[in-house]
């Protein structure tokens, strides 16, 4: 498999249910076992992969096992709501208790953290407007993938802060499949 193959994030693209799942690794999901299952069925054909057969079974599959992959998900939904998981409900829980955790250590760790993170992003990306002579060449790459990483991480960081878009990004999805 290709190093720099996100194999996740075409799984979520794919199969958002399932892919968002695994993807996300919340801990204390129980969702996580029977997500890997979904996606082994569909791409192997056998309920018994691992994450690592998957993540193999996706780089090199086939239009019509994206489209068992497909099928899967929408059963995956309905499997998940006849159960009563909630995915919504654990990531809030998830958030909560990193919230809580963040009260109970009087709240020192996390906001230094943030500000170096936060201060980092900004110190790259000015890094990167300033010097024009990085964006030619072979240096344009790893200035992109440096910008790109510093940006997910500050996402995070402002995601913790002020809660994430999952609610938007439920709407965006909704209206896509109209």
């Amino acid at each position: 498999m290709a190093k720099d193959f996100d194999w996740k994030a075409t799984l979520k693209a794919v199969a958002p249910a399932i892919g968002g799942v695994i993807a996300g690794g919340l801990t204390g999901n129980p969702a996580i076992g029977l997500a890997v299952r979904a996606a082994s069925e569909a791409l192997l054909g056998r309920a018994d992969g691992s994450q690592d057969d998957v993540a193999a079974a996706i780089v090199g599959a086939s239009p019509d096992q994206l489209l068992a992959l497909k099928q899967a998900d929408n059963q995956f939904e309905i499997d998940l709501q006849r159960v009563g998981i909630d995915l919504e409900k654990i990531a809030q829980e998830d958030r909560a208790s990193a919230r809580e955790r963040e009260v109970k250590v009087g709240g020192k760790a996390n906001p230094v953290l943030a500000g170096i993170i936060i201060g980092g992003f900004f110190s790259v990306v000015a890094w990167v407007l300033f010097r024009p002579d990085i964006m030619s060449g072979p240096g344009a790459a790893v200035a992109g993938t440096l910008v790109g990483y510093v940006s997910a991480k500050a996402e995070q960081v402002v995601a913790y802060y002020f809660g994430s878009s999952s609610g938007s990004a439920r709407k965006t999805e909704l209206l896509s499949k109209r």
